[in-house]
């Protein structure tokens, strides 16, 4: 008979904050320089890029941005390859009047660009078939899309996230926290790892380079939740962990367990709480506080550790 694992949403809580990363983020332009034509990377992942051509810096949605008037771009050389094979999602602020316009395109790894691999861009039906004007798409070349059905093209400030997993085959689409998505077919197809990234840009299929503003690009190596996407909508970096290993609710054969999770942003320590009990483990019970520790994993079920004498079969454990 088998145990149930069931995990509070957050189930560890951030003690502490540290350093210049968050959870899962491994890019992230906030497009707040203000002049010059270098545009950096805040997650610490050193994925810089380089402005072509001549958009304005001006006043964004939080802090600076960036205007693209349709023949300017961001270049990002070292690439991002989550982009592809891969869970992801991918998070930004934009204000535009235009359809049939790019947010962000990758390459596929040709440095001439004489084509793309993947897409996110504002759609238009005289160019993609089966679109709704001024909607949100991300293309993956092999047939693959995830189609939004609210309009982002009205001139004011649009939050629009996308998101895919891969396992599951789920594809989602947000505008302003909202979900939207009409149609998803996308089974996220090969990855290059030499392929560079282009905000603004597109190589001329499906679309044409961005006009108007664009704010605070973000791209995750995991499938945001709503609440999540709420969150970087707001600016915030996601403080709970997330990933749980094995899984919220999964059925878990054996008499031990070791629990691993992705720490939330900024997080250096983890306390952790085990117990039968729902309400004891939410609301901070001493008796199954388990201790706190910078590790992302946890042991259950052996001598030395909690429960000892073994993980009871038949058992849900909080």
């Amino acid at each position: 008979m088998s145990k149930k694992l069931f995990y509070l949403i957050p189930f560890v809580l951030v003690l502490s904050l540290a350093g210049n990363t968050s959870g899962g983020l491994v890019a992230h332009w906030r497009l707040d320089e203000g002049s010059g034509n270098k545009v950096f990377d805040s997650s610490g992942g050193d994925h810089h890029g380089t402005v072509n051509g001549d958009p304005r810096w001006v006043a964004g949605y939080d802090g600076g941005a960036l205007e693209f008037d349709g023949d300017d771009y961001v270049d990002i050389p070292s690439g991002v390859n989550e982009l592809g094979a891969a869970d992801f999602t991918i998070a930004v602020w934009i204000k535009t009047t235009e359809i049939g316009m790019a947010i962000l395109s990758k390459s596929n790894g040709d440095s001439s660009w004489a084509s793309m691999e993947k897409q996110l861009y504002i759609a238009d039906s005289a160019t993609s078939e089966g679109v709704n004007d001024g909607t949100v798409e991300y293309v993956g070349w092999g047939c693959e899309w995830i189609r939004g059905s609210i309009r982002v093209d009205d001139g004011q400030w649009h939050h629009v996230a996308v998101t895919w997993d891969i396992g599951a085959g789920i594809g989602h689409a947000y505008v302003d926290g909202v979900e939207g998505t009409y149609e998803v077919n996308y089974n996220g197809g090969a990855d290059n790892a030499g392929d560079t990234i282009r905000i603004g840009f597109s190589p001329g299929e499906h679309s044409a380079n961005f006009i108007g503003l664009i704010d605070d690009v973000r791209i995750y190596d995991h499938v945001l939740s709503g609440v999540e996407v709420l969150s970087a909508m707001q600016g915030q970096i996601w403080p709970y962990a997330w990933g749980p290993e094995p899984a919220d609710g999964a059925l878990h054969a054996d008499t031990w367990v070791n629990i691993s999770w992705k720490p939330g942003g900024h997080a250096v320590s983890h306390d952790v709480y085990l117990s039968e009990n729902f309400d004891d483990v939410n609301d901070g019970a001493e008796s199954t506080f388990r201790g706190n520790q910078a590790d992302t994993f946890f042991v259950a079920g052996f001598p030395g550790f909690p429960y000892p004498d073994g993980l009871v079969p038949g058992t849900t454990y909080y």
